[in-house]
C-alpha cells in the first residue's frame, strides 16, 4: 500500500521530502494521514504574508504561533494535488509546502470530520 503509493505521480515528491515521512492512510480523494516529526517553519510565502497583513482573522497567527501548531498537531494531512502538508491541532492548522516554508496559517477548531477520523482512530485504545 504504501510503496504503491510513493511510487505514484502525486507521491514522488516526498521522496525528496527532507524529514521521514510515512503513509498511515488515506482520509478522502485528495488527501492522506501522514506521520512526520513536526519540521521548522523554513520561510514564509508570499501568500502567508499577505493573509497575515490583510486578514483579520489570521493577524495574531505569526510565525511562532504557527510553529506551534505543528509542533502540537493532532494529524498531518498530504496534499498531492497541492504538494502541502497541513497540520490539523485542536485551535488552527498551518500548512506547509515540501521545503517547509508556510503556505498559511488558519485559526479554526479542529472540524468535525476531523475529530470523527480521529475518534475513529483511536477507537478502543486509552487516551492521555
Amino acid at each position: 500500500y504504501t510503496g504503491t503509493l510513493m511510487d505514484s505521480k502525486g507521491f514522488a515528491p516526498l521522496k525528496n521530502y527532507a524529514a521521514d515521512i510515512k503513509i498511515k492512510g488515506r482520509f478522502s480523494e485528495k488527501e492522506y494521514e501522514v506521520e512526520v516529526v513536526p519540521p521548522k517553519i523554513s520561510g514564509t510565502t508570499k501568500h502567508f504574508e499577505e493573509n497575515l497583513r490583510n486578514r483579520a482573522d489570521r493577524a495574531g497567527l505569526n510565525l511562532e504561533k504557527s510553529q506551534a501548531i505543528i509542533d502540537h498537531n493532532k494529524l498531518v494531512i498530504y496534499q498531492p494535488e497541492k504538494g502541502t502538508l497541513k497540520f490539523l491541532a485542536d485551535d488552527g492548522y498551518a500548512v506547509l509546502s515540501l521545503s517547509n516554508e508556510l503556505v498559511t496559517a488558519v485559526p479554526e477548531k479542529l472540524r468535525s470530520k476531523y475529530k470523527r477520523y480521529l475518534e475513529g482512530k483511536n477507537h478502543g485504545k486509552t487516551r492521555e
